[in-house]
């Protein structure tokens, strides 16, 4: 009942926080910081006054979180996610009920996440936008609430690319080596994320971005070759069309494949791409694009890997709105992104399948 009220108040109010920026304020640093606390707490109300059984994978967590009482546990881990089950174990080490331990896990999520794009903008401004704009995403609800394995890889997935933006490259490494052992999804994406800090400087010709059209044919026709070799595909290809509905999967794909082209004349027209960060971020973006249009024949795989992408684009976005050069000046930028931010949370936080995991 409180949750199916406060997200009436909440939305509003950290839409307004997030755009707070663009106004000259006096002390505006410590205005910045104390702003981004409160958009902090905010979000963590959330995250501790939702229903922890709600979510439909929570049996299952429940279960390996029983499973972890015993040490020995973490080298046999389900899906081999040794990570994951050893913070599982320290919970149970503490003494902390399953509902306890779920919300502090997620609030954890929660500072990692926003750590990591404290490296990547090194400006206060751009991190609450940034954090704001994700809040409100389904990503955020589903990641941090119900598929909270890949929530604990996608939060690492991000201090890792904070880490390789400000060039501290053993403790990325660490950091890569550990997401993959919180959700095995992050074996090919850190692989990615290696490639286009070592080797892929550049942002890729407009044309690339027409060739992915491409993949989900190539994709077919390598996953029906390896279903000739065996049973194994077909069984994912079965459990896919079990467990999701493709067609929001594929209008998931599609916003992607748009945003993708949205970005990329913005950040050629206004000179976006000479910020490192930038740059890096959408290659990203790009590569993991390229990975799930290849994996859609197989949406069990390709669902997996639009996650971490999604959670790029609040990034990009705030690099959008603050850029110098832009379509529209500031103020009316501040006006546009407000009326779709609150419009986009509400929708959002009263869409079936989020409100759900929410208990609401």
């Amino acid at each position: 009942m409180f949750l199916s009220i406060y997200i009436y108040i909440f939305v509003p109010i950290v839409s307004l926080f997030a755009f707070l920026g663009v106004y000259k304020i006096n002390n505006k640093k410590s205005f910045e910081i104390l702003t981004l606390i409160f958009v902090l707490l905010s979000i963590s109300i959330i995250l501790t006054t939702r229903d922890v059984n709600a979510p439909n994978d929570m049996a299952n967590y429940s279960w390996m979180y029983d499973k972890a009482k015993d040490y020995n546990y973490i080298f046999t881990a389900y899906h081999g996610n040794m990570f994951y089950t050893f913070l599982t174990y320290l919970g149970n080490f503490f003494g902390l009920s399953k509902e306890i331990f779920f919300k502090v896990l997620s609030i954890i999520y929660l500072f990692i996440f926003t750590y990591g794009l404290k490296l990547i903008f090194q400006n206060i401004k751009y991190l609450i936008l940034s954090i704001v704009f994700f809040s409100l995403s389904s990503t955020f609800i589903l990641l941090f609430t119900n598929v909270i394995r890949q929530g604990l890889a996608l939060s690492l997935f991000v201090l890792a690319i904070g880490l390789l933006s400000n060039n501290k490259k053993t403790f990325a490494y660490i950091i890569l080596l550990l997401s993959i052992f919180s959700h095995f999804s992050m074996l090919p994406i850190s692989l990615i994320i290696l490639f286009v800090f070592y080797f892929h400087k550049k942002y890729p010709d407009k044309k690339f971005i027409y060739l992915l059209l491409l993949l989900p044919v190539i994709g077919k026709i390598l996953f029906n070759s390896l279903a000739s070799i065996g049973g194994l595909f077909h069984k994912i290809e079965s459990l896919s069309n079990h467990a999701y509905n493709n067609n929001i999967v594929y209008v998931k794909m599609l916003i992607l494949y748009i945003f993708l082209h949205i970005i990329y004349i913005y950040g050629k027209k206004f000179n976006l791409f000479h910020l490192f960060s930038f740059r890096f971020i959408y290659n990203i973006y790009f590569y993991l694009l390229s990975l799930i249009l290849l994996t859609s024949p197989v949406l069990l795989l390709s669902s997996r890997f639009l996650y971490y992408t999604s959670a790029l684009i609040p990034i990009l976005l705030a690099y959008i709105f603050y850029s110098k050069r832009n379509f529209l000046n500031i103020y009316s930028r501040y006006i546009v992104f407000l009326i779709i931010t609150i419009f986009y949370g509400i929708f959002v936080y009263n869409y079936k399948s989020t409100a759900s995991v929410l208990g609401i």
